[in-house]
């Protein structure tokens, strides 16, 4: 899975510190598709949708846009069901 630059915050914030934000995330957004632009072979319909939700890929798909590499093989991983999923 891939998807846009996010801001996880609660709080007040100012226009100026807003503005801030968000030309900070359009930056770190620039930087991260100009990175996986080297990597991956995605349409351009999923280079626009990555900025606005989440792209899923089967392992197969992985393995065909470029996201992961298939030396000894991949598998559809999912953690143990009841398991916490912890975003970081």
């Amino acid at each position: 899975m891939i998807h846009g630059t996010t801001l996880g915050w609660q709080g007040k914030a100012s226009p100026a510190e807003l503005h801030a934000f968000t030309t900070s995330l359009e930056m770190d957004d620039a930087v991260t598709e100009d990175l996986l632009k080297q990597y991956l072979s995605l349409d351009a319909v999923e280079w626009n949708d990555r900025r606005s939700h989440a792209l899923y890929f089967t392992a197969d798909r992985a393995v065909r846009v470029g996201f992961v590499d298939a030396k000894d093989g991949i598998k559809e991983l999912a953690p143990p069901s009841g398991s916490p999923v912890i975003a970081i």
